[in-house]
Protein backbone atom coordinates (compact mmCIF):
# COMPACT_ATOMS: atom_id res chain seq x y z
CA UNK A 1 0.00 0.00 0.00
CA UNK A 2 1.23 3.41 -0.52
CA UNK A 3 2.70 5.62 2.23
CA UNK A 4 0.17 8.29 3.48
CA UNK A 5 0.22 11.97 1.68
CA UNK A 6 2.77 13.93 3.80
CA UNK A 7 0.76 16.69 3.13
CA UNK A 8 2.75 18.57 5.95
CA UNK A 9 5.82 18.95 3.68
CA UNK A 10 6.29 22.27 1.20
CA UNK A 11 7.36 22.00 -1.91
CA UNK A 12 10.52 24.56 -2.60
CA UNK A 13 8.15 26.21 -5.83
CA UNK A 14 5.43 27.52 -3.19
CA UNK A 15 8.18 29.46 -1.09
CA UNK A 16 7.59 33.37 -1.01
CA UNK A 17 11.20 34.29 -1.79
CA UNK A 18 11.67 31.56 -4.32
CA UNK A 19 14.83 31.11 -6.20
CA UNK A 20 13.57 33.03 -9.72
CA UNK A 21 16.26 31.15 -11.86
CA UNK A 22 15.46 27.91 -10.26
CA UNK A 23 12.00 27.97 -10.27
CA UNK A 24 12.48 28.84 -14.28
CA UNK A 25 14.24 25.55 -14.40
CA UNK A 26 11.40 23.38 -12.12
CA UNK A 27 8.81 24.95 -14.34
CA UNK A 28 10.52 24.30 -17.67
CA UNK A 29 10.81 20.72 -16.24
CA UNK A 30 7.36 20.47 -15.51
CA UNK A 31 6.09 21.73 -18.97
CA UNK A 32 8.35 19.00 -20.83
CA UNK A 33 6.17 16.42 -18.43
CA UNK A 34 3.00 17.81 -19.31
CA UNK A 35 3.64 17.51 -22.62
CA UNK A 36 5.65 14.69 -23.01
CA UNK A 37 3.45 12.61 -20.31
CA UNK A 38 0.18 13.17 -20.93
CA UNK A 39 -0.50 16.17 -19.00
CA UNK A 40 -1.12 18.55 -21.81
CA UNK A 41 -3.10 15.69 -23.60
CA UNK A 42 -5.64 14.76 -21.12
CA UNK A 43 -6.90 18.15 -20.63
CA UNK A 44 -7.22 18.62 -24.47
CA UNK A 45 -8.82 15.14 -25.14
CA UNK A 46 -11.70 16.55 -22.96
CA UNK A 47 -12.12 19.66 -24.53
CA UNK A 48 -11.84 17.90 -27.92
CA UNK A 49 -14.78 15.76 -27.39
CA UNK A 50 -16.58 18.20 -25.78
CA UNK A 51 -16.05 21.12 -28.88
CA UNK A 52 -18.21 19.27 -30.85
CA UNK A 53 -21.05 20.99 -29.00
CA UNK A 54 -19.96 24.36 -29.00
CA UNK A 55 -21.71 27.00 -30.67
CA UNK A 56 -19.73 28.27 -33.88
CA UNK A 57 -21.22 31.70 -33.36
CA UNK A 58 -21.59 34.21 -30.84
CA UNK A 59 -18.96 34.76 -28.04
CA UNK A 60 -15.57 32.84 -27.18
CA UNK A 61 -15.43 29.65 -24.84
CA UNK A 62 -14.10 30.51 -22.40
CA UNK A 63 -11.59 28.94 -19.72
CA UNK A 64 -10.21 29.49 -16.31
CA UNK A 65 -7.09 27.80 -15.34
CA UNK A 66 -6.40 27.48 -11.40
CA UNK A 67 -2.96 27.58 -10.55
CA UNK A 68 -1.96 27.88 -13.90
CA UNK A 69 1.94 27.89 -13.53
CA UNK A 70 3.68 28.77 -16.65
CA UNK A 71 0.00 28.70 -18.11
CA UNK A 72 1.40 25.75 -20.54
CA UNK A 73 -1.77 24.00 -20.82
CA UNK A 74 -3.51 27.38 -21.28
CA UNK A 75 -1.35 27.70 -24.27
CA UNK A 76 -1.45 24.58 -25.87
CA UNK A 77 -5.11 24.78 -25.43
CA UNK A 78 -5.17 27.51 -27.37
CA UNK A 79 -3.11 26.72 -30.00
CA UNK A 80 -5.20 23.57 -30.40
CA UNK A 81 -8.27 25.97 -30.43
CA UNK A 82 -6.74 28.21 -33.30
CA UNK A 83 -6.00 25.57 -35.71
CA UNK A 84 -9.52 23.98 -35.34
CA UNK A 85 -11.08 27.76 -36.14
CA UNK A 86 -12.31 27.74 -32.20
CA UNK A 87 -13.05 31.17 -30.11
CA UNK A 88 -11.41 30.30 -26.95
CA UNK A 89 -10.31 33.02 -24.38
CA UNK A 90 -8.50 31.65 -21.25
CA UNK A 91 -7.26 33.09 -17.98
CA UNK A 92 -5.02 32.29 -16.06
CA UNK A 93 -4.50 32.33 -12.06
CA UNK A 94 -1.98 31.59 -10.00
CA UNK A 95 -1.36 33.17 -6.51
CA UNK A 96 2.34 33.29 -6.79
CA UNK A 97 3.84 36.75 -8.25
CA UNK A 98 7.47 34.99 -9.80
CA UNK A 99 5.42 32.33 -11.38
CA UNK A 100 3.25 35.04 -12.89
CA UNK A 101 5.77 36.72 -13.59
CA UNK A 102 7.82 33.77 -15.49
CA UNK A 103 4.30 32.66 -17.39
CA UNK A 104 4.01 36.51 -19.04
CA UNK A 105 7.81 35.68 -20.28
CA UNK A 106 6.63 32.23 -21.62
CA UNK A 107 3.38 32.92 -22.82
CA UNK A 108 4.13 37.09 -24.74
CA UNK A 109 2.58 35.80 -28.32
CA UNK A 110 -0.31 34.26 -26.97
CA UNK A 111 -2.52 37.42 -26.99
CA UNK A 112 -5.62 34.66 -25.93
CA UNK A 113 -4.66 34.64 -22.49
CA UNK A 114 -5.20 36.97 -19.62
CA UNK A 115 -2.94 35.98 -16.62
CA UNK A 116 -3.96 37.37 -13.26
CA UNK A 117 -2.61 36.84 -9.66
CA UNK A 118 -5.34 35.42 -7.48
CA UNK A 119 -6.19 32.67 -4.79
CA UNK A 120 -7.71 29.32 -5.54
CA UNK A 121 -9.24 29.21 -2.49
CA UNK A 122 -11.25 32.44 -3.46
CA UNK A 123 -11.42 32.38 -7.07
CA UNK A 124 -12.05 36.05 -7.99
CA UNK A 125 -14.77 35.64 -10.59
CA UNK A 126 -18.59 35.63 -10.56
CA UNK A 127 -20.51 32.63 -10.35
CA UNK A 128 -21.14 30.44 -13.74
CA UNK A 129 -18.88 33.16 -15.75
CA UNK A 130 -16.80 31.12 -17.37
CA UNK A 131 -17.13 28.11 -19.50
CA UNK A 132 -14.88 25.45 -18.34
CA UNK A 133 -12.41 25.80 -14.87
CA UNK A 134 -9.41 23.65 -15.30
CA UNK A 135 -6.75 22.76 -12.54
CA UNK A 136 -3.24 20.55 -13.39
CA UNK A 137 -0.42 19.38 -10.93
CA UNK A 138 -1.99 21.86 -8.02
CA UNK A 139 -4.54 19.79 -5.66
CA UNK A 140 -1.40 17.89 -4.47
CA UNK A 141 0.09 20.72 -2.94
CA UNK A 142 -3.33 20.91 -0.25
CA UNK A 143 -4.11 18.79 2.07
CA UNK A 144 -7.29 17.20 1.75
CA UNK A 145 -9.62 19.95 3.09
CA UNK A 146 -8.44 22.51 0.64
CA UNK A 147 -7.87 20.55 -2.16
CA UNK A 148 -12.08 20.12 -2.16
CA UNK A 149 -12.58 23.44 -1.42
CA UNK A 150 -10.85 24.84 -4.79
CA UNK A 151 -13.23 21.84 -6.20
CA UNK A 152 -15.78 23.40 -5.09
CA UNK A 153 -14.76 27.06 -6.22
CA UNK A 154 -14.38 25.64 -9.82
CA UNK A 155 -17.70 24.13 -10.15
CA UNK A 156 -19.35 27.51 -8.84
CA UNK A 157 -17.51 29.80 -11.31
CA UNK A 158 -18.11 27.18 -14.83
CA UNK A 159 -21.12 27.03 -16.70
CA UNK A 160 -20.05 23.78 -18.41
CA UNK A 161 -18.11 21.80 -16.53
CA UNK A 162 -14.42 21.33 -14.92
CA UNK A 163 -10.94 19.54 -15.76
CA UNK A 164 -9.15 18.33 -13.23
CA UNK A 165 -5.44 16.68 -13.85
CA UNK A 166 -3.40 15.44 -11.44
CA UNK A 167 -0.81 12.83 -10.24
CA UNK A 168 -1.59 9.13 -8.97
CA UNK A 169 0.86 7.95 -6.29
CA UNK A 170 2.57 4.94 -6.39
CA UNK A 171 6.26 3.46 -5.96
CA UNK A 172 6.28 3.17 -9.32
CA UNK A 173 5.49 6.89 -10.11
CA UNK A 174 8.37 7.96 -7.51
CA UNK A 175 10.79 5.79 -9.17
CA UNK A 176 10.56 7.31 -12.26
CA UNK A 177 10.54 11.14 -11.50
CA UNK A 178 13.59 10.54 -9.77
CA UNK A 179 15.19 9.60 -13.16
CA UNK A 180 13.28 12.40 -14.92
CA UNK A 181 14.33 14.87 -13.02
CA UNK A 182 17.39 13.88 -12.05
CA UNK A 183 19.75 16.88 -14.24
CA UNK A 184 16.67 18.97 -13.79
CA UNK A 185 18.52 21.02 -11.20
CA UNK A 186 17.68 20.79 -7.27
CA UNK A 187 14.15 22.44 -6.85
CA UNK A 188 13.22 20.25 -10.08
CA UNK A 189 14.18 17.33 -8.05
CA UNK A 190 13.01 17.88 -4.54
CA UNK A 191 9.37 19.02 -5.64
CA UNK A 192 9.19 15.55 -7.90
CA UNK A 193 9.37 13.26 -5.41
CA UNK A 194 7.38 15.74 -2.69
CA UNK A 195 4.71 15.79 -6.07
CA UNK A 196 4.25 12.52 -6.15
CA UNK A 197 4.25 11.22 -2.85
CA UNK A 198 1.67 14.46 -1.88
CA UNK A 199 -0.45 12.66 -5.31
CA UNK A 200 -3.47 10.90 -4.86
CA UNK A 201 -4.03 6.77 -4.75
CA UNK A 202 -6.99 5.67 -7.16
CA UNK A 203 -9.72 5.35 -4.58
CA UNK A 204 -8.57 8.88 -2.99
CA UNK A 205 -9.45 9.99 -6.86
CA UNK A 206 -12.52 8.59 -7.25
CA UNK A 207 -13.43 9.78 -4.03
CA UNK A 208 -13.76 13.43 -5.01
CA UNK A 209 -16.06 12.60 -7.10
CA UNK A 210 -18.51 11.01 -4.10
CA UNK A 211 -17.43 14.18 -1.73
CA UNK A 212 -18.84 16.46 -4.19
CA UNK A 213 -21.84 14.46 -4.65
CA UNK A 214 -22.29 15.35 -8.37
CA UNK A 215 -23.29 12.57 -10.65
CA UNK A 216 -21.74 14.06 -13.88
CA UNK A 217 -18.21 14.24 -12.82
CA UNK A 218 -16.02 11.11 -14.20
CA UNK A 219 -12.64 9.98 -12.30
CA UNK A 220 -10.20 8.24 -15.15
CA UNK A 221 -7.12 6.74 -15.00
CA UNK A 222 -4.01 8.11 -17.81
CA UNK A 223 -0.83 6.93 -18.53
CA UNK A 224 2.30 8.02 -16.52
CA UNK A 225 0.57 8.21 -12.94
CA UNK A 226 -1.95 10.66 -14.50
CA UNK A 227 -5.78 10.64 -13.65
CA UNK A 228 -8.18 13.39 -14.88
CA UNK A 229 -11.39 13.86 -13.09
CA UNK A 230 -13.86 15.83 -15.41
CA UNK A 231 -17.49 16.28 -16.64
CA UNK A 232 -19.83 18.87 -18.39
CA UNK A 233 -22.88 19.45 -16.20
CA UNK A 234 -26.19 18.45 -17.77
CA UNK A 235 -28.22 21.22 -18.95
CA UNK A 236 -32.26 21.75 -19.98
CA UNK A 237 -31.19 20.12 -23.54
CA UNK A 238 -29.51 17.19 -22.84
CA UNK A 239 -31.19 13.98 -24.05
CA UNK A 240 -33.70 12.04 -22.02
CA UNK A 241 -31.20 8.80 -22.42
CA UNK A 242 -28.39 10.64 -20.98
CA UNK A 243 -30.56 11.99 -17.82
CA UNK A 244 -32.04 8.42 -17.70
CA UNK A 245 -28.04 7.66 -16.87
CA UNK A 246 -27.19 9.89 -14.41
CA UNK A 247 -30.49 9.79 -12.65
CA UNK A 248 -32.38 7.24 -10.65
CA UNK A 249 -36.14 6.40 -11.81
CA UNK A 250 -37.66 8.35 -8.91
CA UNK A 251 -35.60 11.56 -9.64
CA UNK A 252 -35.70 11.54 -13.43
CA UNK A 253 -39.47 10.80 -13.12
CA UNK A 254 -39.93 14.41 -10.21
CA UNK A 255 -37.02 16.32 -12.42
CA UNK A 256 -37.41 15.10 -15.61
CA UNK A 257 -41.11 15.11 -15.98
CA UNK A 258 -42.41 17.16 -13.63
CA UNK A 259 -43.57 14.41 -11.08
CA UNK A 260 -44.05 14.76 -7.48
CA UNK A 261 -43.04 12.37 -4.40
CA UNK A 262 -45.73 10.91 -1.91
CA UNK A 263 -45.71 13.25 1.46
CA UNK A 264 -43.41 11.94 4.01
CA UNK A 265 -41.77 9.66 2.22
CA UNK A 266 -38.58 12.19 0.80
CA UNK A 267 -35.25 11.74 2.07
CA UNK A 268 -34.78 15.47 3.40
CA UNK A 269 -38.69 16.17 4.54
CA UNK A 270 -37.48 15.86 7.59
CA UNK A 271 -33.33 16.67 8.04
CA UNK A 272 -31.80 18.85 10.63
CA UNK A 273 -28.66 18.57 9.03
CA UNK A 274 -26.95 21.96 8.28
CA UNK A 275 -25.39 22.43 4.54
CA UNK A 276 -26.21 23.09 1.31
CA UNK A 277 -29.33 21.71 -1.10
CA UNK A 278 -28.46 21.62 -4.27
CA UNK A 279 -29.93 20.67 -7.61
CA UNK A 280 -29.51 16.63 -8.10
CA UNK A 281 -28.83 16.91 -11.46
CA UNK A 282 -26.72 19.88 -12.05
CA UNK A 283 -24.85 20.15 -8.97
CA UNK A 284 -26.31 23.69 -8.63
CA UNK A 285 -26.59 25.62 -5.06
CA UNK A 286 -30.41 25.96 -4.50
CA UNK A 287 -31.15 26.58 -0.86
CA UNK A 288 -29.17 26.72 2.45
CA UNK A 289 -30.29 24.62 5.61
CA UNK A 290 -30.65 27.86 7.80
CA UNK A 291 -33.64 28.50 5.29
CA UNK A 292 -35.41 25.06 5.75
CA UNK A 293 -38.50 25.12 8.21
CA UNK A 294 -41.20 22.44 9.78
CA UNK A 295 -43.87 23.17 7.43
CA UNK A 296 -46.00 19.70 8.36
CA UNK A 297 -46.57 19.29 5.34
CA UNK A 298 -44.55 16.61 4.24
CA UNK A 299 -42.15 17.94 1.59
CA UNK A 300 -39.04 19.69 2.59
CA UNK A 301 -39.55 23.65 2.79
CA UNK A 302 -37.45 26.74 2.81
CA UNK A 303 -38.25 29.95 3.15
CA UNK A 304 -35.82 31.49 0.11
CA UNK A 305 -33.66 30.34 -2.45
CA UNK A 306 -29.76 30.83 -1.68
CA UNK A 307 -30.08 33.41 -4.88
CA UNK A 308 -33.29 34.91 -6.83
CA UNK A 309 -30.44 33.80 -9.69
CA UNK A 310 -30.58 29.97 -8.74
CA UNK A 311 -34.21 29.09 -9.49
CA UNK A 312 -36.91 30.12 -12.16
CA UNK A 313 -40.39 30.78 -11.27
CA UNK A 314 -43.44 29.76 -13.95
CA UNK A 315 -47.00 29.31 -13.90
CA UNK A 316 -48.13 26.03 -13.47
CA UNK A 317 -51.56 24.80 -14.70
CA UNK A 318 -51.43 21.12 -14.40
CA UNK A 319 -53.35 19.03 -12.91
CA UNK A 320 -56.10 21.46 -12.75
CA UNK A 321 -54.55 24.28 -10.56
CA UNK A 322 -52.92 27.21 -10.80
CA UNK A 323 -49.58 27.02 -9.35
CA UNK A 324 -46.43 28.86 -8.92
CA UNK A 325 -43.71 25.97 -10.58
CA UNK A 326 -39.80 26.29 -9.48
CA UNK A 327 -37.15 25.17 -11.57
CA UNK A 328 -33.64 25.00 -11.64
CA UNK A 329 -32.20 28.21 -13.35
CA UNK A 330 -29.38 26.36 -14.87
CA UNK A 331 -30.18 22.67 -16.01
CA UNK A 332 -34.30 23.42 -15.99
CA UNK A 333 -35.03 20.53 -13.42
CA UNK A 334 -38.13 20.60 -11.87
CA UNK A 335 -37.81 20.73 -7.98
CA UNK A 336 -41.43 21.85 -6.82
CA UNK A 337 -43.64 24.62 -6.66
CA UNK A 338 -43.72 27.65 -4.34
CA UNK A 339 -46.50 29.29 -2.18
CA UNK A 340 -47.36 32.46 0.15
CA UNK A 341 -48.54 30.51 3.31
CA UNK A 342 -44.74 30.63 4.65
CA UNK A 343 -43.29 32.28 7.75
CA UNK A 344 -42.68 36.07 7.47
CA UNK A 345 -41.27 38.79 6.77
CA UNK A 346 -41.51 36.63 3.19
CA UNK A 347 -44.42 34.69 3.83
CA UNK A 348 -43.28 32.32 0.76
CA UNK A 349 -42.71 28.54 1.11
CA UNK A 350 -40.60 26.78 -1.66
CA UNK A 351 -42.21 23.28 -1.49
CA UNK A 352 -39.43 21.07 -2.77
CA UNK A 353 -39.42 17.13 -3.75
CA UNK A 354 -36.43 15.81 -2.15
CA UNK A 355 -35.76 13.42 -4.90
CA UNK A 356 -34.78 16.81 -6.88
CA UNK A 357 -31.99 17.89 -4.04
CA UNK A 358 -28.92 16.95 -2.95
CA UNK A 359 -27.66 17.63 0.84
CA UNK A 360 -24.21 18.39 0.86
CA UNK A 361 -23.42 18.70 4.73
CA UNK A 362 -21.36 21.63 6.34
Amino acid sequence: MPAERPTHIQEFMDEPGVDRRELTRALACIRWVNRRLGGTGAVLGHLRSWSARWPRTGGPIRILDVATGSADIPAAVLRWARRGGRHVEVIGLDRHPTTLSIARDWTRKTPELTLVRGDALRLPVADASVDYATCSMFLHHLDDVAALAVLREMLRVSRRGIIVNDLLRSRWAKACIGVLTLFSGSMARHDGRISVAKGWTADEARGWAMALQNPWLRWQSHPFARFTLAGEKPDASGSSGEWRRLLTPEQYRITREAGTEQAFTGEYWNTKTPGVYRCVCCGMDLFRSQEKFDSDTGWPSFRQPISPAAITELVDCRHEMVRNEVKCSHCGAHLGHVFDDGPPPEHRRYCINSASLKLVPD
